[in-house]
């Protein structure tokens, strides 16, 4: 399917992916075109109340059966069909990180920002201070909202907030006594936290 898709696969040439379209049945073509329109579906902005739009859920009727039935195939047929499903979605979840890892890697100065802004915060709630508005320039109280929506997305539950955020600022400070720089990448919690935030970001204001 991906030979069909366009691309560019070792131990294949021209030739090879000419021949395997000759011997091709509708059905691998529309296989094929299955597999694009799932790849290309997560891409596009999802439509309140249509699970039909999501391809995990695509994936999830197949693997109940829902036509052909895999109850309906011997026990060899229904591992194989299972498997051929598990690797649909593994292919699904490799597309949804590498477009994770894009938008990270086209918009650094955007993550840096985010760490920036979130580190101002944490040090402010930890020792009892206001923040300066970048843009105002007001003295406010730490922005909780904000925090928090970069916590929950690695699963930072409310009781166990402050635990990170001291996590977070003893980590900054044993680099400091090292004579080391912060930066947002060198933990690896907040950096999976700021990507998941900033790819959040990225698709609320492309929809």
């Amino acid at each position: 399917m991906k030979l069909y898709d366009g691309k560019v696969l070792p131990g294949y040439t021209q030739d090879t992916v000419k021949e395997l379209r000759k011997e091709a049945s509708a059905k691998g073509w529309k296989g094929s075109r299955a597999l694009r329109a799932g790849q290309n579906l997560q891409r596009t902005r999802e439509r309140p109340g249509r699970r039909d739009d999501q391809p995990l859920h695509g994936v999830e009727r197949a693997r109940q059966g829902a036509a052909p039935p895999l109850a309906h195939h011997h026990d060899e047929q229904r591992k194989r069909y299972q498997e051929i499903i598990g690797l649909v979605k593994r292919e699904y979840e490799e597309v949804v990180k590498n477009e994770v890892q894009r938008a990270i890697s086209a918009d650094e100065d955007a993550i840096a920002k985010l760490a920036g802004n979130y580190i101002d915060n944490i040090k402010a709630y930890a020792l009892k201070e206001k923040v300066k508005n970048r843009y105002t320039g007001q003295d406010e109280e730490p922005d909780e909202r904000l925090m928090r929506s970069i916590e929950e997305k690695i699963e930072i539950p409310e009781n166990r907030k402050d635990d990170f955020r001291r996590e977070i600022m003893n980590f900054i400070g044993a680099l400091a006594v090292d004579g080391k720089k912060f930066m947002w990448s060198t933990n690896d919690r907040l950096r999976r936290a700021l990507e998941l935030k900033l790819f959040e970001i990225r698709r609320t204001r492309s929809s």
